[in-house]
């Protein structure tokens, strides 16, 4: 790096810290403003939330293709409510590029044990695409769980929420509203959260999904893969105190009609430790491996910060390692929002 780039970086990476550095009393303020907007706009039977985030890449790596930018990462409206009988619904927008719909669900809920939900939304699939783009550990998901995987599509999901487990079962025909060709996916998830000692929790869960088309083509090979595929996944998130761990995995296995049989794989494993309720120190090893590829390792160092309840600063270093074809990454997330998707149960 030009030592000039090096000085003008200085006070972009100081600005997160600078924004944090209040005494620790700080920490418990009281927020009034917030506390009345949650009043307001949380009722269980309409309630709306944001999401924006802007995302500053200054490009410090000479090799990265990508010019010095910012971007928006999100720019989300989400309404959704339980209605009487049981029936719920949920929309989220995103207006980041164009105007689109991300979720569109309508849902019924029995006792709170049994839900059955149809339209658009995310697959019961990758643990860490099912967490809420404002509450992920780093900028940007993993990489195998932004290429691979079954993302949101139109579909069928049915849960049952039994004792500590929470089982679904959904089945969905891809990614847009009129599938060519013989778009289908089957979805299944069992997902653990037993309850542990004070101050520790831990969710574990096992996916899988089998398919054809569109429907299991992901980012990686596009709407319009031609094919059967095989999904398997494995996840677990635990917390101790300030201590946290987390992993995922997931295999593929790609069967185009016309094509030799692919494989694609990836995984990263997660360590983070709370400075205090408000920052946190992270790192993961993030692995991802396509259609003749090598295994390709990123090292993420992650620093989070939250100001308040309702915003949050990322600032993320990505560095290739053991020969990764990446460019060094420092990517810093300015975001506010409030309120978020609505649970199944």
């Amino acid at each position: 790096m030009k030592r000039t780039r090096a000085h003008r970086l200085i006070p972009l990476l100081a600005l997160p810290f600078l924004l944090v550095a209040e005494p620790a009393s700080a920490q418990e303020r009281e927020e009034p403003i917030y506390d009345e907007l949650m009043d307001f706009a949380t009722q269980e039977g309409f309630n709306v939330g944001t999401l924006l985030q802007a995302v500053v890449d200054p490009s410090i790596d000479g090799d990265d293709p990508q010019s010095a930018n910012v971007s928006l990462g999100a720019a989300r409206l989400l309404v959704g409510g339980v209605l009487d009988g049981g029936f719920r619904y949920f929309l989220q927008t995103n207006f980041a590029a164009s105007p689109s719909v991300l979720d569109a669900r309508v849902g019924w809920v029995w006792d709170g044990r049994f839900g059955i939900y149809a339209g658009r939304f995310k697959t019961a699939f990758n643990q860490e695409l099912i967490d809420y783009a404002g509450s992920i550990d780093f900028v940007n998901r993993a990489r195998f769980v932004s290429q691979l995987g079954t993302d949101r599509q139109y579909g069928v999901d049915v849960a049952a929420h039994l004792g500590i487990a929470t089982i679904q079962l959904g089945g969905f025909t891809g990614p847009n509203g009129s599938p060519a060709g013989e778009d289908l996916v089957g979805v299944a998830r069992v997902a653990v959260a037993p309850t542990l000692g004070e101050g520790q929790t831990l969710r574990a869960g096992v996916s899988a999904a089998a398919g054809r088309d569109g429907a299991v083509g992901g980012r990686s090979r596009g709407v319009g893969f031609e094919g059967s595929a095989s999904m398997f996944a494995l996840d677990a998130r635990y917390r101790r105190g300030p201590l946290l761990l987390a992993v995922e995995g997931m295999l593929a296995s790609y069967d185009p009609d016309l094509d030799a049989d692919q494989d694609g794989s990836g995984f990263f494993v997660t360590g983070g430790w709370y400075l205090s309720e408000r920052t946190q120190l992270l790192a993961r090893w993030d692995r991802f491996s396509d259609v003749g590829e090598d295994a390709d390792d990123n090292l993420v160092l992650g620093f989070n910060a939250w100001p308040t309840s309702a915003s949050e600063i990322q600032v993320n270093w990505v560095a290739p390692i053991a020969g990764s074809s990446s460019p060094h990454k420092l990517l810093i997330n300015f975001q506010v929002g409030f309120g978020s998707p609505q649970a199944l149960f």
